[in-house]
């Protein structure tokens, strides 16, 4: 994560990306997570939220550098002591309008838009699009958002729009796309001053061409009459491309003329110099080959240095790039053996009698704190309210951790609640804080793989739940070997297991490998619960999320948004 320039202003810089649907939204929001890591999140509001939504988030999250947004509206929010970055693309709207038609077309969600697609050629989906009155998703959308920058004072919609356009910091256009990334880094770095751009190129409906050569396809295939129609509805959102692109003209014509060539921004080592890179590449595949006590020495700086090739256990760029995984919208690990809905169902509906009474304040403090609270680092959202229901569900006589923190004090008030119970974290790596828990609960300072399976099956009887919040990680000798290949086949009482940062039936988020992050325990426990007969899937966080959502939210009772990496399977039910 960078940093805001030290001592340069006194003032917080916060980016905001206004995501408007299909223009270059995804590619941007990838090049600000890969900047700000945790300090970028992505927020969702209910419809006609504008600044004060934000300000809120902002106010609370001030580790928040960077936050993006489809729905969020303009104008920016005014914060004290804060300089807002309003970031937004302006795409040509008919090509747009295609792009959404072919992205709808792929989705697998039951709206309106997705089952228009599918039924419709992109004629019969714009002539159906345009039918609709007020619908603004096909009439000068880019207008219509722009223009809520601006008080209205009798002003038309398109003069609102023009005048934010002259008034905002940054206007991009998806046509001159590179030349725009050049002007966000050279706004943002005054803020930021390590703040870099890359070539990306997320969620690309079609391979780019030039946009004279897509806008006379889309002509020859709307029709003159169509295509006029269309031009029409969107003669404001034209003015605003014309006006986009004229911004980055120079640097959109020399990009034609030579299409070959990329900006110095795109460069895939643009992080470095030509000089520096050469440096690096020779450097590191040196220390590939390089004996074990020189790579120890490079390990113990925090750096493993290690080839990228076909046989590597971490995935290149390339390979995540075209991984079946991110193919299936409905997830790539879902055998109905393993996800049972009646039963997933079933089990959420069971919890929600319990959610009322979870209901822990907002905010803490991190790093000394008296309780949980949701806006702790480690373990909120869906994944908090389902542990306190689980063990007020089961009223284990034992909760046993593996890997401890916020979700102790959660087993805390859970077990207190019940009346009976203890709670034993096995925590090589306690937090300052979780000592003064110790008259509580049982810690034992040792790694999980010092202990063998006599051990847990002494601990863990009928109805009680082993709670594994491990490294993530299968490696020689890791925490996820011993646990799933030496201590689950083994136990022999009935117990509930819970795994957390599992996104099963889904991949591991994109995220994750943008910021070097390649968590491969889900996929060990996936092939331990393949035709397992003993093993029984409950719950899952974003199972529910994608399956279950209205019945989640309800189990939050409006506290803290749904969603999380929780999951809850049985062993040896009988």
């Amino acid at each position: 994560m960078i940093n805001e320039a030290p001592g340069a202003r006194s003032r917080r810089g916060v980016i905001i990306h206004y995501h408007l649907f299909k223009n270059a939204g995804t590619s941007v929001d990838a090049i600000l997570r890969r900047n700000f890591g945790e300090g970028w999140a992505s927020q969702e509001y209910p419809p006609r939220s504008n600044g004060e939504a934000a300000r809120e988030f902002l106010i609370a999250n001030p580790q928040i550098a960077a936050l993006s947004s489809h729905t969020l509206l303009l104008p920016p929010p005014e914060i004290q002591e804060t300089e807002i970055i309003p970031v937004i693309f302006i795409r040509h709207p008919l090509d747009r309008l295609k792009s959404a038609y072919l992205f709808e077309r792929e989705q697998r969600a039951d709206t309106f838009g997705v089952r228009l697609a599918r039924e419709n050629d992109f004629p019969g989906y714009l002539r159906a699009r345009m039918a609709i009155p007020g619908d603004r998703s096909c009439r000068n959308f880019q207008t219509h958002r722009l223009a809520m920058a601006e008080p209205a004072n009798g002003d038309s919609e398109l003069a609102r729009a023009i005048r934010a356009f002259g008034r905002l910091p940054f206007i991009g256009s998806v046509e001159a796309f590179d030349a725009s990334l050049a002007e966000l880094e050279r706004l943002v770095r005054r803020w930021f001053p390590e703040f870099r751009v890359f070539q990306a190129r997320e969620n690309v409906s079609r391979p780019p061409r030039p946009i004279e050569e897509r806008i006379a396809t889309l002509k020859a295939e709307l029709g003159d009459e169509l295509f006029e129609a269309a031009s029409a509805a969107n003669a404001d959102d034209l003015e605003l491309y014309d006006r986009a692109l004229a911004r980055y003209k120079a640097a959109f014509e020399e990009a034609r003329a030579e299409p070959g060539n990329r900006s110095e921004v795109a460069k895939p080592a643009g992080d470095f110099t030509p000089e520096e890179f050469h440096t690096l590449v020779r450097l590191a595949r040196r220390a590939v080959r390089a004996d074990l006590e020189t790579r120890r020495s490079i390990q113990s700086h925090g750096i493993n240095i290690v080839p990228a090739n076909y046989y590597s256990d971490l995935p290149t760029i390339a390979e995540l790039e075209s991984s079946f995984e991110f193919d299936d919208p409905l997830g790539p690990y879902r055998s109905p053996h393993v996800f049972d809905a009646d039963r997933l169902a079933s089990f959420l509906a069971t919890l929600d009698q319990y959610a009322e009474e979870f209901d822990p304040p907002q905010d803490g403090d991190p790093q000394d704190p008296a309780g949980f609270f949701w806006r702790n680092p480690a373990f909120s959202y869906s994944d908090a309210v389902a542990y306190y229901c689980v063990l007020r569900h089961l009223k284990p006589a034992h909760v046993l951790e593996v890997g401890s923190g916020f979700s102790t004090f959660v087993a805390l008030q859970a077990i207190e609640r019940n009346g009976s119970g203890r709670i034993s974290c096995i925590e090589p790596f306690p937090r300052p804080w979780l000592g003064n828990l110790e008259q509580r609960v049982t810690i034992h300072r040792q790694r999980v793989q010092e202990f063998d399976a006599y051990f847990f099956n002494s601990q863990l009887m009928d109805s009680d739940v082993l709670f594994i919040d491990s490294t993530h990680t299968v490696k020689a000798g890791s925490d996820c070997l011993h646990l799933y290949l030496r201590i689950l086949p083994e136990l022999t009482s009935k117990v509930t297991v819970h795994a957390h940062d599992i996104y099963l039936p889904f991949p591991q988020p994109r995220r994750h490998a943008e910021q070097q992050i390649y968590w491969t325990e889900q996929y060990l426990l996936y092939s331990y619960l393949l035709q397992n007969p003993v093993a029984k899937v409950v719950y899952g966080s974003r199972y529910h999320h994608a399956q279950n959502r209205a019945v989640l939210d309800k189990l939050m009772r409006g506290r803290y948004p749904s969603g999380g990496g929780s999951f809850w399977f049985t062993l040896n039910e009988r």
